[in-house]
């Protein structure tokens, strides 16, 4: 359902908070559904927030976007979907080291990949990919 409302639906997200309110509908699910899901989304919430220099707001697209330095290090949607920039330098490691795959729209921009947390060896990557990011802007 996601993939076919961003292919098909995706010039509404130029309406003003309709991205937010679809990602509470998306978490609410996960939330009711899927609690597992829920918990991972609040797990990478914390553990992005222990990291000195992030910060956290909401995301153009809807869910919560993590920034370093001004800049988005990733963002997460409420059906547990994580999008990381790792750069076109790093890409390759990272979906060949944390089960990430291109990103799910940008999948030619070469710099972002995406992670669907379905299982708790999901969660477990994410939480890696998120501190490898993190780490590579500390250098």
């Amino acid at each position: 359902m996601f993939a076919w409302v961003v292919k098909h639906l995706h010039f509404l997200s130029k309406l003003p908070l309709l991205a937010h309110f679809y990602n509470s509908l998306l978490l609410l699910q996960s939330f009711v559904f899927r609690r597992d899901k829920f918990e991972w989304i609040c797990k990478v919430e914390e553990r992005i927030q222990q990291m000195e220099g992030v910060s956290l707001s909401l995301h153009s697209y809807g869910g919560l976007q993590f920034n370093i330095g001004g800049k988005e290090l990733g963002h997460m949607h409420g059906n547990a979907l994580l999008d990381v920039y790792v750069g076109v330098r790093h890409r390759d490691y990272c979906m060949a080291n944390f089960a990430c795959a291109q990103h799910h729209v940008l999948e030619h921009s070469g710099a972002w990949v995406s992670l669907w947390m379905n299982e708790e060896r999901d969660f477990q990557f994410a939480v890696a990919l998120l501190e490898f990011v993190y780490q590579q802007h500390q250098k």
